[in-house]
């Protein structure tokens, strides 16, 4: 599901969305969750999954497939996808096996790459959240920015978004 006001856009969990608005575009409470942002000129994609796994052929894909019918065939490979969220901590309280959960969140980590390399996008600029740590993705189409949030202590990390033309 996406969020849209006048002011901004935001995609909530298991979802993703477009934007080609001078506005700002984003996704937040990425803690085990994996946040994704694909971003040309003043266009941008961004997923928040909680499960890459199964979310692959309904929400990464179809994002993939969105960015590669705007971005210029020649230019994909310039395009490096930001990704953040993928924190290990298990909490107790949710059940299950602390180990299997680790495990799951190490192997979604490693999918989520691995599928858009095999799109043809360049080298991810990737951020992995830190233990208990939970993060926004933002994508700034006005100023031409994306850049990750850490709720607690602000912006820790920002890329500019490729302008270049076919």
């Amino acid at each position: 599901m996406i969020q849209r006001s006048k002011n901004c856009v935001r995609v909530e969990q298991n979802y993703f969305g477009v934007c080609d608005k001078p506005i700002p575009f984003s996704t937040n409470g990425l803690g085990n969750c994996i946040g994704v942002c694909i971003a040309w000129k003043t266009w941008a994609a961004i997923l928040h999954s909680a499960q890459i796994e199964l979310d692959e052929d309904d929400v990464v894909l179809p994002m993939i497939a969105q960015a590669k019918d705007v971005i210029p065939r020649g230019l994909v490979l310039r395009i490096r996808p930001v990704i953040c969220g993928g924190d290990t901590f298990h909490d107790r309280r949710a059940g299950g096996n602390p180990k299997e959960f680790v495990s799951d969140v190490l192997r979604y980590r490693k999918r989520v790459v691995e599928v858009l390399k095999e799109a043809g996008f360049g080298e991810p600029h990737v951020r992995w959240n830190e233990l208990r740590e939970t993060t926004s993705l933002v994508a700034n189409l006005k100023r031409g920015v994306v850049y990750i949030i850490e709720n607690d202590i602000g912006e820790v990390g920002k890329w500019r978004i490729c302008q270049r033309s076919a």
